[in-house]
């Protein structure tokens, strides 16, 4: 296993996140709050299903909303170990060995130093950006009350991380990202909707 994570990597990975989404999403007003309002919570409870962590509603006073991160999560595996649980979730799910040996082959080209930081970079691109932004644009317009379903969350979500990922095209090993988010879409969305019973919610008061 590699280190754990630390709250100032994880900061770090969140000013990032902040950074790239001003140029990508249209309400800076939203996304000013969103930066004050989320706070970073190193989360060493497993959460069934879940590979990175999970945004949800926050007890301290001065942040509604909390980024949770997995201390083990999928980022600090070594590369065996990796492979064996991808292989596994994505046989079953069902996937054929063909579209299986393209995902590993995808995310075994990106070297191990640099895909820890890449998997948590764009597992905060997700939860942080993808859901919060999509919290609070909700809470801001009508949208609130048509109570979406999952899976629109997820992929509205998913969209926000794979947008991201693409705005870091000129930065090293990020092209495989974008091809293993593309190649694992479908993957990731029903293992969120599975995954999410076992999580707390988002709740604005």
């Amino acid at each position: 296993m590699k280190p754990r994570l630390t709250r100032e990597y994880l900061e770090k990975l969140k000013e990032d996140s902040y950074i790239v989404a001003k140029g990508l999403l249209p309400d800076k007003e939203i996304m000013e709050r969103l930066n004050n309002w989320a706070c970073i919570e190193i989360y060493d409870q497993s959460v069934a299903g879940e590979l990175f962590g999970f945004l949800s509603s926050s007890k301290h006073p001065n942040y509604p909303l909390q980024v949770n991160v997995l201390s083990n999560n999928v980022a600090t595996y070594d590369l065996d170990e990796r492979n064996k649980l991808f292989s596994k979730k994505f046989r079953d799910a069902g996937t054929n060995e063909g579209m299986l040996a393209s995902i590993i082959r995808t995310m075994n080209s990106i070297p191990e130093e640099e895909f820890y930081h890449i998997f948590n970079q764009t597992g905060m691109d997700h939860e942080f950006i993808g859901h919060g932004y999509d919290v609070l644009d909700r809470a801001k317009s009508s949208f609130w009350n048509t109570n979406p379903s999952i899976a629109i969350l997820e992929q509205t979500a998913l969209n926000t991380q794979l947008a991201m990922a693409e705005h870091r095209l000129n930065q090293p090993y990020w092209a495989e990202t974008v091809e293993f988010i593309k190649l694992t879409n479908k993957f990731f969305l029903e293992n969120s909707i599975k995954a999410y019973d076992a999580k707390p919610k988002v709740t604005l008061k």
